[in-house]
């Protein structure tokens, strides 16, 4: 564990900052924060409208790869229509094969790999006509990333 901090306008941000060592999670990089000092990070005019719902993982073995996960994070994996559901505090993992998620986001990575992020958006419709005009490839709700982004946004 390692502890963060920083100043900001009234006070210092505190976290405590967990990185998971390379190999433990192939699916991509995983870590935990725990915010020590929220009163300073979620504040009115600093956080954005959007706010993650979810991350999709690819996975060749979906149970296999949600047991682990939920043993990492002490979370109850549980299905759900083709997919393996794990319930966080904030938002969810969704554990699926990559013919299962390309039913949601056209393509897919291989596995192991995140395939993409479930973001609420109060002006959803406005946020994706966006992305159409600068070229952003959308398909139904999902916005395909440039490579470089990975994976795909899904605009809830």
């Amino acid at each position: 564990m390692i502890r963060l901090q920083r100043k900001v306008e009234n006070g210092q941000a505190e976290f405590n900052v967990v990185y998971v060592p390379p190999g433990k999670m192939a699916e991509g990089r995983v870590q935990y924060c725990e915010h020590l000092t929220p009163q300073h990070v979620w504040r009115d005019g600093f956080v954005n409208p959007f706010r993650l719902r979810a991350v999709y993982v690819v996975a060749d073995d979906p149970e296999e790869v949600a047991a682990r996960w939920g043993r990492f994070g002490g979370l109850l994996p549980r299905p759900e229509d083709g997919f393996v559901r794990l319930d966080t505090a904030r938002g969810r993992v969704l554990i699926g094969t990559k013919t299962a998620l390309s039913r949601i986001f056209g393509e897919v990575p291989p596995a192991p790999a995140l395939a993409g992020y479930a973001l609420s958006c109060a002006e959803a419709q406005r946020f994706l006509e966006k992305c159409k005009n600068n070229g952003l490839p959308v398909r139904n709700n999902a916005v395909t990333l440039p490579p470089a982004l990975g994976g795909a946004w899904l605009i809830e």
